[in-house]
């Protein structure tokens, strides 16, 4: 029986395998404590309560989302393109394998109440989502560097398109991503059409 640290480690990797396949609303601490053996008293020691459990997990796991785009991106060679597109990739990909992360992920403030995470989790949520926007608008902007198809004015200047490119290749990838959450088997042709309008936007 897992007690202590060991207890605390196990329940958020039990509760991130709940979410990503069941979601976080279908994710009940009971299930979880019964499944490892361990007591529900637990879950209210190391994260006061169900929603810390929950913020703990998704946090978590974004975090190490993250941390894998970061890795899909810089392994695909030197082509700002390429790098794009492979980033692209494995964020529908991990969506397809892992459904209910996928929406706890776009949306962890829907997870849980804001009052009822512990306040060490909320910050580390809002920086993985801001690092997670970080990554995208570096490689988008990267990308356009090798594209000069712009024809009034230069690339340094165009703040205002950064913006607004960068804002809908993140809204194509998050719709992108609950389409292939819903339906996986769909992945490889979704993730074609996302690769043509991601680098058509980025040339334009």
């Amino acid at each position: 029986m897992a007690t202590g640290i060991d207890g605390r480690q196990a329940l958020i990797e039990a509760a991130i395998d709940a979410i990503a396949v069941h979601g976080a609303a279908r994710t009940h601490p009971k299930e979880l404590t019964e499944s490892l053996g361990l007591s529900k008293s637990l879950v209210n020691f190391h994260f006061e309560g169900r929603d810390g459990l929950l913020a703990e997990a998704v946090a978590t796991a974004l975090e190490r989302q993250v941390d894998g785009l970061r890795l899909a991106a810089s392994a695909d060679g030197a082509d700002p393109l390429a790098r794009l597109l492979a980033w692209a990739d494995a964020f529908l990909t991990w969506s397809a394998v892992n459904p209910g992360l996928a929406a706890a992920t776009a949306f962890p403030e829907s997870c849980t109440e804001a009052n009822r995470r512990p306040e060490g989790v909320t910050i580390r949520l809002t920086a993985a989502v801001a690092a997670r926007r970080a990554q995208l608008h570096a490689l988008v902007r990267d990308a356009r560097g090798l594209v000069p198809s712009l024809s009034d004015g230069d690339l340094d200047d165009r703040d205002d398109l950064d913006e607004e490119s960068d804002l809908t290749i993140w809204w194509l990838l998050q719709g992108a991503a609950v389409s292939v959450a819903n339906r996986p088997d769909h992945l490889d042709r979704i993730r074609a059409v996302v690769r043509a309008r991601v680098a058509g936007l980025v040339a334009n």
